[in-house]
């Protein structure tokens, strides 16, 4: 997945702003020269499971479907890391959330153990989550080599939409000052990063994960969203 940012100087100046797509980083920081010679930084709004998630449905449109399948599985798991994050911070707790993370952060089982543990102690209501058809398929896919075909990419990657989907909803609907704080902390987080000095733009992807976004039920299906991406990246060559 390539992105097209924008020079901040060009679109006060009215001036075609997008820039040559550029490969995504995992900073989220990126920065951009443009033919004019004019410097900015763009930072990335969205949330890194709605950036992966993004990634997994380019890779399906590329062919990619193997890696699709990862690309989700992984945007699956940094969804509960935001819910676990926003949880901590609706208690007050942003410093302890730090001390927990470390923990667990390099161990998707764990991850997955805390986030059901958290979610039965706040909520009487099912933990949302993949059925054991679709973690099977994952741990073949991830562990054995499997090479899925694109309907089994997409299948997988409707049920990861669907579970994330049902979490941000929950999470939007429980604590959404505290999802909101998650959201301005990641920023701060980058702009420390960066000179004072600098020129910033802050760009979303427009993304088929958008916290940040309200939409109407029910959701389009995955099916529905790649068929608008391949609109857009139709319009984005003829460009």
């Amino acid at each position: 997945m390539k992105l097209r940012l924008a020079c901040k100087q060009c679109m006060f100046d009215q001036r075609s702003a997008l820039q040559s797509p550029t490969a995504v980083l995992d900073t989220g920081i990126y920065e951009v020269i443009c033919p004019l010679g004019h410097k900015s930084i763009n930072i990335i709004q969205e949330q890194k499971f709605e950036i992966l998630f993004q990634i997994g449905a380019h890779a399906i449109i590329d062919g990619y479907y193997r890696e699709g399948v990862s690309s989700f599985a992984a945007s699956l798991e940094r969804t509960y890391e935001f819910f676990i994050k926003t949880l901590y911070f609706s208690k007050g707790k942003k410093e302890e959330f730090k001390g927990i993370w470390k923990s667990i952060g390099n161990s998707s089982e764990r991850q997955l153990g805390a986030f059901i543990l958290l979610f039965g102690l706040e909520f009487s209501t099912p933990v949302p989550g993949l059925n054991k058809k679709n973690v099977e398929f994952r741990n073949d896919v991830i562990h054995k080599g499997i090479i899925p075909t694109e309907k089994q990419a997409i299948e997988y990657g409707q049920a990861v939409l669907d579970c994330t989907r049902a979490i941000i909803e929950i999470a939007k609907k429980n604590f959404a000052d505290a999802v909101q704080q998650t959201i301005v902390d990641n920023m701060q987080s980058m702009s420390e990063k960066i000179p004072q000095s600098a020129s910033i733009v802050y760009s979303g992807l427009g993304a088929i994960l958008s916290i940040a976004t309200e939409r109407n039920q029910p959701f389009p299906t995955l099916a529905e969203e790649l068929e608008n991406l391949r609109s857009e990246k139709g319009r984005a060559k003829a460009l």
